[in-house]
């Protein structure tokens, strides 16, 4: 159920390959998507649930839904449901199978324009460039040397980010004409990939 998803960006993660689409003998897949507060603007995550209980009841009169949050230490009591917990709140599960693949970003901040090409595979960064304007390129050179060094152990999350910036920034240490990019430039650079990778 999606009640309030970017569906741009839905629509992005699930185009189809028209080749591939016509090799399977498939015309079309266009079907409407919608959030579901597009019909109920005041719709929350507690209403929804609320809602699949009401309509699982009065489906099965006979049975009422037991619902609660389950935390950590409950779990620990049920081994199945932490055997669960644990393999799906892994990293290696989350992300470590995904297939290789590109990104490439691209943002204008008020002190220069950025490109970031990352190749990733694995969920791990295994190279990538960083292109800019900056006046400052010595934190050009910084994050190049930093994900260089750093390939195949930078993680592709805002974990990952975090090491990149942190590291980058212990590159740039005690210059006084760097304070500017340590202490402006890395953080705002660090928001922008972490919130668009």
């Amino acid at each position: 159920m999606l009640l309030d998803v970017d569906l741009a960006a839905l629509g992005r993660y699930l185009t189809v390959n028209k080749l591939k689409m016509q090799s399977k003998g498939v015309a079309s897949v266009a079907a409407r998507v919608l959030n579901l507060r597009e019909r109920v603007p005041s719709i929350s995550h507690d209403a929804f649930c609320d809602a699949a209980a009401a309509a699982f009841e009065a489906k099965w009169e006979s049975r009422s839904a037991s619902r609660r949050t389950l935390s950590v230490s409950e779990l620990d009591r049920i081994p199945q449901l932490m055997q669960i917990y644990e393999r799906y709140s892994e990293w290696e599960w989350r992300f470590g199978k995904s297939p290789s693949f590109s990104h490439s970003l691209e943002h204008k901040f008020g002190w220069a324009l950025v490109d970031v090409q990352l190749e990733v595979a694995n969920g791990v960064v295994a190279r990538g460039r960083v292109y800019s304007d900056c006046l400052l390129p010595s934190l050009i050179d910084a994050l190049n040397d930093e994900l260089a060094a750093g390939a195949g152990s930078l993680t592709y999350d805002s974990r990952g980010v975090a090491d990149l910036c942190s590291r980058a920034r212990a590159r740039l240490e005690g210059e006084a004409s760097l304070q500017v990019a340590r202490d402006c430039y890395l953080p705002e650079l660090q928001e922008w990939l972490t919130a668009a990778l």
